[in-house]
C-alpha cells in the first residue's frame, strides 16, 4: 500500500527540496497522500522574513505543520507524536551537522520503531556510504550513523527502511570554508590526491529522487545510491579552469591536521574524504541513472552558478 501520510522532519535546504518534490507527485496531487512537516514551534511562528516566506510557501503546497522540538524530545514522546498524526512514512531531513554529539538520529530511529503506525522510514543518511567507513574514521565522526543502520537492520521486521546515499551536497563542495575550491574557483585543493573521487548531488535532485523512491514499493530495507556526478579532484580543477592546483592535502597532512585539532569537524571530514573510501560510486549503480531521472552534473552546476566563479565558469 502506498504512503497515505508522510511526515518530513525539518525544512532546511534538503527538507524543503523533498517537500517541494513530494508536493507535485501524482499521489499527493490527487489527494491520496497528505504531507506534513515537523518544525520547532518558534520556526512556525517566526516573523523573520526568510522563515516566514518558507512557512507561507509550504502552506501554499497544503503542507501541514507539526510543532515539535526534536532536540529536547524523548523517543517515547516522539513516537507518540508520530502515532497521534497517524503518519505511516517518516523522512528524516534534520541535517547531520546539527545533530552530532547527542545521538538524535538514533533516538528518531527508536521512535519510528516504537510507533505502531509507521511502516516506512527514510533516515537522515543522505551522505556517503557509512557501511564502508570504519567506525573510528575521522575520530568517530560517523559512528552514530553506523549505529542507526545497525539498529534499523535489527528491527526491519517492525518497519521498512530505505537509506539514500547521495554523496555530499553539490554546493558544499564549493564552499570556501570546506577549502577544496577557493578564490572564486581559481584555486582547487585535492583531498588525498588528484585521482581521489567524490560523489556529489544537488539538494534539489536529492529531493526529486527521494520523492520517487518513497513511492517505489519495490525498494525496502536497502541502501539506494543516487548521484549528480562522480568526479576526481583533478577533473574538478579542469572544469573550473583553476589557475592554482594545491596537492598539499595528502593523507599524511590531513591526519596531522586532525591530530593537532582532534575536535575540529572539518578536519574530521577532510580526513575521511581524503581516504576516498565510501565517498564515491559509479553513476551506473544509481537509482536516477537506472530510472532515467535527469540530475545536475558538475559542469552544468558551474555554468548555472557562473557569477560565483567569474572567469573560471
Amino acid at each position: 500500500m502506498s504512503a497515505r501520510k508522510i511526515l518530513v522532519l525539518g525544512a532546511g535546504e534538503l527538507g524543503e527540496a523533498i517537500l517541494s518534490a513530494l508536493a507535485v507527485h501524482p499521489n499527493v496531487l490527487d489527494g491520496a497522500t497528505r504531507l506534513a512537516v515537523l518544525l520547532r514551534p518558534s520556526s512556525i511562528a517566526s516573523t523573520e522574513p526568510t522563515k516566514s516566506q518558507l512557512i507561507e510557501s509550504l502552506r501554499a503546497k497544503s503542507v501541514q505543520f507539526v510543532p515539535y522540538d526534536l532536540a529536547s524530545a524523548s523517543a517515547d514522546s516522539l513516537s507518540a507524536t508520530f502515532a497521534s498524526g497517524q503518519f505511516d512514512t517518516i523522512i528524516g531531513a534534520t541535517g547531520f551537522a546539527a545533530t552530532q554529539g547527542h545521538s538524535l538520529q538514533l533516538k528518531i530511529a527508536e521512535a519510528v520503531v516504537r510507533s505502531p503506525c509507521v511502516r516506512r522510514y527514510v533516515p537522515w543518511q543522505f551522505g556517503i556510504e557509512y557501511d564502508l567507513i570504519d567506525a573510528r574514521a575521522g575520530n568517530g565522526l560517523f559512528a552514530d550513523q553506523k549505529d542507526v543502520r545497525s539498529f534499523l537492520r535489527a528491527n526491519e521486521n517492525k518497519v521498512d527502511w530505505v537509506i539514500i546515499s547521495t554523496g555530499i551536497f553539490m554546493s558544499f563542495l564549493f564552499e570556501e570554508y570546506w577549502g577544496v575550491v577557493t578564490k572564486g574557483g581559481r584555486k582547487v585543493r585535492a583531498l588525498g590526491g588528484w585521482d581521489t573521487q567524490v560523489t556529489v548531488t544537488t539538494a534539489q535532485d536529492i529531493g526529486t529522487v527521494t520523492a520517487r523512491i518513497v513511492f517505489d514499493e519495490t525498494i525496502k530495507n536497502q541502501v539506494v545510491y543516487i548521484a549528480g556526478d562522480t568526479i576526481s579532484y583533478g577533473r574538478l580543477a579542469e572544469v573550473l579552469g583553476a589557475e592554482e592546483c594545491d596537492s598539499s592535502w595528502t593523507l599524511e597532512q590531513l591526519q596531522q591536521e586532525l591530530d593537532e585539532n582532534p575536535d575540529d569537524s572539518l578536519a574530521k571530514y577532510r580526513r575521511v574524504f581524503g581516504e576516498g573510501v565510501g565517498t564515491s560510486w559509479g553513476l551506473e549503480k544509481t537509482y536516477n541513472f537506472q530510472h532515467g531521472i535527469p540530475t545536475t552534473d558538475i559542469e552544468v552546476w558551474v555554468r548555472e552558478n557562473n557569477s560565483r566563479f567569474g572567469k573560471a565558469a
